[in-house]
């Protein structure tokens, strides 16, 4: 518990910077979405769910870096997956790394975009194709919380600060040991921003 409600938020942001790197773009709208929002008033739980493109931030970062790469499960019956026969009790290991990877779902998979999640192209995906909280009766508990909370977290760190992400980031690793963690450390310069000094 005390694991989930600090350290895969803090891997998300850091993930987070690493993909911000060099995309202005992205940048520039989630500056846009916080400062219409919000303008210089703290978030309230009731602005949650008019930071969409925040949220598609999120979403996307979690696809690529998710703090999760897989989890254990044990079969509930005896299958067959891709020839390879599985009976009912082995525990199998759902590889949410790669299905967040997968060309049947997404259009160039390795890019960071957080239009994946735009409204008009999430309709219609197969709902496997996205497990940063597992999925089913196992799913993480705590999924609508962490979300709740990065996306709060990251309104208001745009809302202060101008982001300076160090070019080093292109060279950080995921490194899978309980959670995925960068092989190195991933270094943000903040400076206030104009309406915040």
């Amino acid at each position: 518990l005390f694991v989930a409600g600090h350290e895969t938020t803090a891997l998300t942001l850091t993930w987070l910077f690493t993909l911000l790197h060099g995309r202005d773009d992205v940048l520039g709208g989630m500056k846009e979405e916080v400062d219409r929002v919000l303008g210089t008033r703290d978030p309230a739980f009731d602005d949650y769910p008019k930071l969409t493109y925040l949220r598609q931030v999120v979403d996307e970062t979690l696809r690529l870096r998710g703090p999760v790469a897989m989890t254990a499960r044990t079969a509930v019956a005896d299958d067959e997956v891709l020839g390879v026969r599985i009976r009912k009790g082995d525990i199998v290991m759902p590889y949410f790394y790669g299905a967040h990877r997968h060309r049947d779902f997404w259009p160039e998979p390795e890019r960071f975009d957080p239009g994946h999640f735009a409204a008009e192209r999430s309709q219609g995906r197969n709902p496997w194709s996205y497990l940063p909280f597992s999925a089913g009766q196992r799913q993480c508990i705590g999924n609508t919380f962490s979300l709740v909370e990065t996306v709060v977290l990251l309104a208001q760190l745009v809302q202060r600060f101008d982001l300076d992400v160090d070019a080093s980031v292109r060279d950080v690793k995921p490194v899978a040991m309980v959670t995925v963690r960068p092989d190195k450390p991933v270094t943000v310069r903040l400076t206030a921003r104009q309406s915040w000094k």
